[in-house]
This record gives structure tokens, sequence and C-alpha cells, in this order.
């Protein structure tokens, strides 16, 4: 996650919009996180089956299932301007279903 913070940091230096499509969801949060330091919080829209929204996964808060939950904490994003497109049956609790709509 370093490594890919540190990249985009290098990469949004230039007058260039980056475009990521496909790869590990893990990958989102460092380049988040690097926007969001050059641009402040964005716009998304996320196009999967899963809302990646967990607190944990695994014992973990930094997986492929917690993207979208970190992003929202640490304010990277504009919740009111965040798009999920795609959902299905995703939830391991009732509670999973609720929570993004808070």
């Amino acid at each position: 996650m370093r490594i890919i913070n540190e990249s985009y940091d290098v990469i949004l230096k230039s007058d260039v919009i980056p475009l990521a499509i496909g790869g590990d969801h893990s990958i989102t949060l460092p380049m988040l996180r690097s926007i969001a330091k050059t641009h402040g919080p964005v716009a998304l829209v996320h196009v999967d089956a899963h809302a990646d929204e967990n607190d944990e996964m695994f014992g973990e808060t930094e997986t492929h299932g917690t993207v979208f939950r970190r992003a929202y904490e640490e304010g990277l994003i504009i919740p009111s301007k965040t798009f999920q497109i795609g959902l299905r049956g995703t939830g391991y609790t009732a509670q999973d279903f609720t929570e993004a709509t808070d």
C-alpha cells in the first residue's frame, strides 16, 4: 500500500487524471489517499458486486473488503457524490445493508 501511495504521489505531480480499472480492490485505498492529499475528497463511481465497506476482514482493517469504509472514515471521498453500481447479495450481516446509508 505504501508503494502504491508513493507512486500515485509522483503521478499526481504531472498534469494528468489517473484512471484505475481492475485489480485487487485493496489498491484503491492508497490511490484515494494520494488523490485526496493532492485534490481533497473526491466523487467516486465504484462498479462491483460487493460494497467493500466492512469494518474488518480476516482480522485486518485494510483489505479488499474494507476499502470504502476506510475512505469514508478518512474523508477521502464525498459521500453525496459516491455511487456504487452493480451491488448484489453482498452482506455478511443485516447491518451491512444499512450502514452505507448513514
